[in-house]
Order: C-alpha cells, then structure tokens, then sequence
C-alpha cells in the first residue's frame, strides 16, 4: 500500500549565533492557543541536516563551500530551528522540492548528512460505533472478506478529509439534513434565508438548504430514506463519537465536502425534474455531482449533463442493478459510471456491467446513515457511486486546481485491477482506491507548486541542480514522476548493467520493459525503463514472487499477485516512462530469489473488440 504524507506544525525559533548569509529567519508565530490538529495537512518541506565534525555553524558552511556550484543549494533557505543535538531544519523556498535540495546539501563537504524528513500519518480509526461494520472503508478480512478490499479511507485521510468549500450535490429522493451524523456538512444557501421572499432571484423561495424539484419546495428531507443513505457515504463526519464515517465528511469537528442536496423524486426518480436539479447544482458550485438512480433516456437530461461537464462538474452515477446492460444516465457519454463490489472484491451478480461502467467501488452490504437519525445496511450500485463521489470530493478539496477529467484519469489510474488486467465490462478499470489517488495526486505535484499538471510531471524530469548531465528525479527515486525513458541518458544506474530486457507483446506496437543497474540487493541503484508505449497513457508497473501467465497475444509472465505493484505513471509523448526502486519489494526478497517484473498499459487506439488493447512487456530478476 501507498505511504501518506502528512505533516506536523513546530513553533519557530530565532537562529543560533552565526546564522547563514542567504539563509533567513522567518518572523516567530503570534502566541496562543494551539488549535488542535487535523487528521490531515499539507506537507511541509523541510529539509534536515547535521554538520560535519569541526564546522561550527552555518555561516562557516558557507565559507566552506566557497562559490563551488553545489553552495547554490544553500540559496533561499528559511533557518526554522536547530536542536540541542545540533540538527537543522531549513525551509526550501517555494517552488523548489525538498527532496532535491536535500541531495545538493548532503554533497557539501561541510555537511554529515542532509534529508528531507518523511511524513507518515495518525496510528488512528475513527471512534465512530458502528466504523468497525464499514468494511467499504477498513475491511479487515474474516467470514469470507477480503481483507484491504476497501477503498483505503484511513490512507486517505491521511492527506484530505475533505474541505467545506467543495460541495458535493446529492440528487436524490432527499436528505435528513437535521440527521446528527450529517448536519454540520449540509450546504445552506447563504443568498436566500429563510425569510419567505426568493432574495436570490433564480425563481425558488427559501431554497436555504437547497430544492426539491419533486414536491416543488425547499423542505430537502423527503419521506423515503434511500438518499439519506447514499448522502452519509458522502458526508457523515468521520471520528465524531457518532454513527457512522463518511468518506469525505471531515474528522471530529473539522467540517468535510459540503453536501448540497436535490430532491427529485419520493419513492422513484421523476426524469421530469432530474435536468432541472442538474443545472441547479452546477448553477451553485458543486464540483461533483452523485446520481444513484436509473431512467429511460431522456434528451433534456442529456442536456444537462452536457452542461454540467461544459461547466466542468463531475457527474457521477450508479451503473444499476439489473446484472446486465449499464443503465441510464450512467450510460450517457462523460458520466463517471461506476459499478459495485463486494467484501471478498468481487464484482456481485446484481451490478450491472457492459463498455460504459468506469469504475466499482463497495456497494454489497453497506452500513450507512439512516432515516430517523439512525443507520441500516444498504446495497446496490447506489452506494458505490457515492463513495467514487466522495474520494474526487476529497481530490478536490487537496488541490483546488484539479479539473473534472483530472479527477476522473487520477481515479482511474490508481483503481486496483480486481479482474483480467486492463478495463473491463465488470468493473472498469477496477476498484476505487481512495488512498492510492489521494498519493498520486500529492506526488504527481513535482514542482511543489500545488498544482498537477500531466505535463508538468514530464517538465519535473528536468530540473538538474548539481548540472550532471542527468535528471535529479533518476538520481533520488522520486515516486511518480519519471525521466523519457532512454536508459543511457535519463536514468542511467551507478553500477549499470543490463537486468532484463522484455518482450513486446500483442499486436500492433507493444510496451517493451528494460531493467538496469546492479543485481545486488545491497545495491540502491534498480531501475525500471519502458518505451515503445502509446504516449500519454497511465501505465503500472508490478512486481512479485509468484508469476502466471496473462491472456495476452504472447502469453507473458507477470507479476502473480496485482497487489504487488509499483507506481503508477503517465507515459509521455514518446511512449516512454521510467521507475526507481531502492530495493525490490521493500526488504521482502531475499539473496537467490527471482523477482517477475511487468510493465502493463491499455492502448485506447488499437483496438480489440472495440474496447481497446491491453500490452504488456514481462522479464524475470535473480537477486544476488
């Protein structure tokens, strides 16, 4: 499983005597209470470093390092504190990656060692009574569950529990909004009180907590519980001594994504009303909206829907339940459909599957909020939507700057493959990983800028600070940022040499997989290169002890348990893309062991069966 990043906030202090020219103190925070922290935060980057025996202090560091090219590293850096060990922190200047800066600093002949200190995350489940039945957020196996079949929630929020500005639109058979569990992230209207006069203007009088297009008024409530249900896989507020956890709807009295809730329908879903609650949501910010419904085609709908992707709105919508074709609105071209799993992350005969389903998500026997401020154990693909709603709800409040299409590639490409390796008509591109797309999108940022960007990955390759010739991202293993691919110049290993070389297989041009550096398991030098790819495609690498043969064209061999992947990449324009690993399968192999290693992408161009292709590139590794 993917590490989270988290961060903690230290008081600053003055420098020691003899602080560096160039390094500045930053003014010391105002004194006072201490709010208590979050389950999540940004990272913080820091560097850390120990001088050499014999250096005094940071101003004879730079005398030391003269005007050598290295001593830019010590340019722009905040002195934050120092302990009584001697140990620094420095702040990096905004912009610039930590982890970069603390290589340069660590070559300085002043310096002992430099690094950028890890972030972990809250030894923490949520104190919520009924946390331990929600397997769809912690599944911890037993009685024929899967354990880790579950949309990895603590990981998550580990990073976001959600942010109160990024409302996510329920429309639905309406939400017990005053439900303990749910209320202090129901989103109120602030343009219309509750006054009787339509202060806003759009023609609703007191929609303070939002419409029921239904019933024609602003009591949200609705007789029917089913979207209560699906409103607390959203926006139940996690660690709150209370119910249930939501995904997304914060942690103990910190406020998650907002919910901004729709009726549109009792005891069924009213296809006349459906556009009308779509373009209210987007008319009032929601960045996601959740549909866990079915209807007959319907062309103003169809309307809607465009216009909420023009709007650059997410919609999401359950795949159905029939056990056969995808049904509507899911089936609308740019609607997110997402299919249901169950505990064991299998795909229940219930789930409806064909071309259109994008993603599943847990959906089979799921502890939620219920009517009467309660909870119940729901199932269907009504459920899973939500939960796919709640991790881009969670993407959004991390990084504001995401777009809908980002959201919707980050979710896919960190998915765990449940079935056949690459999309299917069961399950998409596999089940949501909440945790995973949370660690994509924080390490995808490669400039620390706060934004993603799939180009500025590529860009990120480029920064070469010690002027070597060679990436810095090959030099430090940064995880999923990735060089172009070309073994002599962008990732060249210490002890090169040659590993493995895979096969290009399946028709048309297949990825081909090559391996260098040392077969030493002491060596901290193994990279992975592929190229010959479709550029801009996500691509996984995996490996494993165990190999089985795939239905592929040549009948490869990979990585036998798909759980035991490295990360995940977008290929760039050339096809290629690149991956760095200290050491293989974090400390599990051992001396004489072979290692199966497999690059594995999906080809939306050539086309098999109107689905596109599936390529893959396999070699083996013995470890001395």
């Amino acid at each position: 499983m993917l590490s989270i990043l988290l961060s903690l906030s230290i008081a600053v202090h003055s420098p020691p005597g003899g602080g560096l020219a160039g390094v500045e103190s930053p003014a010391p925070s105002p004194a006072g209470p201490v709010a208590a922290l979050p389950r999540s935060a940004r990272r913080v980057e820091i560097v850390s470093l120990l001088l050499a025996p014999g250096v005094a202090d940071l101003a004879q560091l730079r005398e030391l390092s003269g005007g050598s090219p290295a001593a830019q590293a010590l340019d722009g850096l905040l002195f934050v504190r120092m302990n009584r060990l001697g140990v620094y922190d420095l702040r990096v200047p905004e912009g610039s990656a930590a982890t970069l800066r603390a290589a340069r600093l660590g070559e300085l002949p002043g310096v002992e060692w430099a690094i950028a200190p890890g972030l972990g995350e809250w030894l923490e489940s949520p104190d919520d009574p009924s946390y331990a039945l929600q397997w769809q957020l912690s599944n911890n196996g037993g009685a024929g569950a899967l354990a880790g079949a579950d949309v990895g929630a603590e990981l998550a929020w580990d990073v976001s529990t959600g942010d109160p500005s990024v409302l996510v639109a329920i429309l639905d058979s309406g939400v017990e909004i005053t439900h303990a569990d749910l209320a202090a992230n129901i989103w109120h209207n602030p343009a219309d009180p509750p006054n009787g006069l339509d202060d806003d203007g759009n023609g609703l009088v007191d929609d303070t907590d939002g419409w029921d297009f239904f019933n024609d008024d602003g009591d949200v409530t609705g007789p029917v519980s089913h979207g209560t249900r699906v409103a607390g896989m959203v926006g139940a507020r996690a660690n709150d001594g209370a119910g249930v956890a939501g995904l997304a709807g914060g942690w103990g009295t910190a406020p998650g994504c907002r919910l901004l809730c729709v009726g549109v329908g009792d005891s069924f879903p009213d296809g006349s009303v459906v556009d009308d609650g779509i373009l209210y949501a987007v008319d009032h910010g929601a960045r996601v909206i959740s549909l866990s419904l079915s209807l007959a085609g319907n062309p103003a709908i169809d309307l809607a829907l465009d216009d909420a992707a023009a709007n650059g709105v997410l919609v999401v919508c359950a795949a159905g339940n029939s056990g056969s074709s995808v049904t509507y609105p899911a089936s609308h071209p740019g609607v997110f459909a997402i299919a249901a799993t169950s505990d064991d992350d299998t795909v229940p005969s219930f789930s409806s599957r064909g071309p259109e389903v994008d993603l599943a998500a847990p959906g089979d026997l799921i502890v939620t909020t219920d009517a009467g401020g309660g909870v119940a154990t729901a199932t269907g693909t009504s459920f899973s939507s939500p939960l796919v709603s709640a991790a881009a709800g969670l993407l959004f409040s991390h990084m504001p700057s995401l777009t809908a299409d980002d959201a919707k590639a980050i979710l896919i490409a960190s998915a765990l493959d449940i079935e056949l390796p690459g999309d299917d008509i069961r399950s998409g591109a596999g089940r949501l990983d909440a945790g995973a797309a949370l660690a994509l999108l924080e390490a995808s940022d490669c400039n620390g800028n706060g934004l993603y960007d799939p180009s500025e990955i590529a860009a990120g390759t480029a920064l070469d600070e010690n002027d070597d010739g060679v990436p810095d991202l090959c030099e430090l293993g940064t995880p999923f940022c990735f060089g172009d691919g070309t073994l002599s110049v962008a990732c060249p290993c210490s002890n090169a040499g040659p590993l493995g070389t895979g096969c290009a297989n399946s028709t048309g041009t297949g990825a081909r997989l090559i391996a260098s550096g040392s077969a030493s398991l002491e060596m901290d030098d193994f990279c992975l290169h592929v190229s010959g790819a479709r550029g801009g495609q996500p691509g996984l690498f995996l490996q494993g002890l165990s190999s089985v043969a795939l239905p592929f064209k040549d009948g490869v061999l990979c990585a036998g348990n798909p759980t035991e992947r490295l990360e995940v990449i977008f290929l760039e324009t050339d096809g290629s893309g690149s991956s760095i690993s200290d050491l293989p399968l974090a400390g599990q192999v051992t001396s004489g062991q072979t290692v199966h290693y497999q690059f594995w992408y999906r080809d939306p161009v050539i086309s098999v069966c109107g689905t596109g292709s599936n390529f893959s590139s396999a070699f083996t590794v013995e470890w001395i």
